[in-house]
């Protein structure tokens, strides 16, 4: 069960009652968003720069009053001296400003040491490099906030920070997609769609409660999940847009990307409500609450703009419009580019989190046809290299930790 909950200001080190059932769970997080605010508590909060989405939190964190810094490993690249906000098919920005640190740090262990928080936007494929990286400058008791994190991201960082011989109690705290979009575009840091909700979980409930601020000073409102998995699995985006995609590259010219009405079909309508029908059986062997496609891209994807027909009550639920609707901003996503950029868009999603939730599928022996017919059409469409690529570069349980274990452990184990 997914319920929308605002920002909590900050945490003033209250416990809420622990719960042995992981919707009563949610019931409690949204109930104590609901209470009055506590008084604001001093969070120090730093971000790891890697590219124009990581920079993009930042500004996010110092819109909202935050007060952060920002570093990044190696060397530190030129940044830009404003930002601005705009909603998804805008042409003028909703919000504009400057951007609050335009120099980029690259002592980390200074700057960990001083930071409560530290915020990641990285791909979750080079969790292990990163971790390996910065475990040493680390300390116990600090907040990891992993944002645009595919499936399982936590667990898996926490595995990449074992691996490292690293004992640390740490909050890993993952959430969904926070934007559409974020590019430089003339000296201007662009950041585009901005989510009115977003998805967050933890591996713990106990790191829940603990890093929930966090979490709350980035998005502006926040949908906490049961688990990950069942966040992962409501991440429908990731799963339709290498779905739709590949269904344009079909039509053979790159112009047709341009317009998601011109091969938008009742057939591949079809595919995609197969494969929500697949995805709610998975849900369903990991005792997963997990919304339809139509529900989530509702909830998540299509923006909360009361101007927006699709949002009007009584309005019926229909994959087509909403296709058509998100389509939009995968485009907004690939505007400009050439196709090679456009494929490596595809293969992210692919190997991020498709070849994820086939492992899930195999080890549940859940049938997943549609799902497997898109990573073999993705492979034979985009793969310059040998064929097998996507299962040598895939996330899978391994990357989780999570060797061995049968479905009945796994769900134990994510509902900790």
């Amino acid at each position: 069960m997914l319920v929308s909950m605002p920002n909590t200001a900050s945490s003033n080190g209250s416990v809420i009652g622990v719960s042995a059932h992981p919707q009563a769970f949610v019931q409690e997080l949204a109930k104590a968003a609901a209470a009055p605010a506590p008084a604001p508590v001093a969070t120090r909060m730093s971000v790891l720069v890697d590219g124009d989405s990581a920079l993009a939190v930042s500004c996010l964190l110092a819109q909202n009053g935050h007060s952060v810094r920002v570093c990044t490993i190696g060397k530190a690249g030129a940044v830009p001296a404003e930002y601005e906000i705009r909603s998804r098919n805008a042409s003028v920005g909703s919000f504009r400003g400057r951007v609050p640190n335009t120099k980029v740090e690259t002592d980390l262990e200074t700057v960990f040491y001083e930071s409560d928080a530290i915020i990641i936007s990285s791909p979750a494929t080079e969790y292990g490099a990163l971790a390996e990286k910065i475990v040493g400058f680390l300390r116990h008791q600090q907040t990891v906030l992993l944002v645009n994190a595919p499936l399982g991201a936590g667990m898996q960082f926490a595995h990449a920070v074992k691996k490292c011989g690293a004992d640390l109690q740490l909050n890993i705290i993952e959430m969904g997609t926070l934007f559409d979009c974020a590019k430089v575009e003339t000296g201007v840091l662009l950041i585009t769609g901005l989510r009115d909700n977003v998805s967050v979980s933890a591996n713990k409930r106990n790191e829940m409660r603990r890093g929930l601020y966090v979490a709350s000073a980035v998005a502006k409102g926040l949908v906490p999940s049961s688990n990950s998995i069942e966040r992962g699995l409501s991440d429908v985006e990731r799963m339709l847009r290498p779905t739709l995609l590949l269904a344009g590259m079909l039509g053979g010219r790159d112009v047709s990307l341009d317009n998601i009405q011109a091969w938008l079909n009742p057939s591949l309508v079809s595919v995609v409500a197969r494969l929500d029908a697949e995805i709610q059986a998975l849900a369903k062997v990991f005792k997963c609450v997990v919304p339809s496609f139509s529900r989530a891209l509702r909830e998540f994807a299509i923006l909360g703009n009361q101007c927006d027909p699709l949002s009007e009550k009584g309005l019926p639920a229909e994959l087509e419009p909403l296709l058509l609707h998100m389509g939009q901003s995968m485009f907004d996503t690939a505007d400009g580019v050439d196709l090679s950029t456009v494929s490596q868009f595809i293969k992210r999603d692919i190997v991020e989190t498709l070849m994820l939730i086939a492992d899930f599928a195999r080890l549940a022996r859940c049938q997943m046809p549609v799902l497997q017919s898109v990573i073999q059409l993705g492979e034979v469409m985009l793969s310059s290299q040998s064929s097998g690529e996507f299962a040598k570069n895939g996330r899978s349980l391994e990357d989780l930790g999570l060797v061995g274990f049968d479905t009945n452990e796994i769900v134990e184990l994510f509902n900790a």
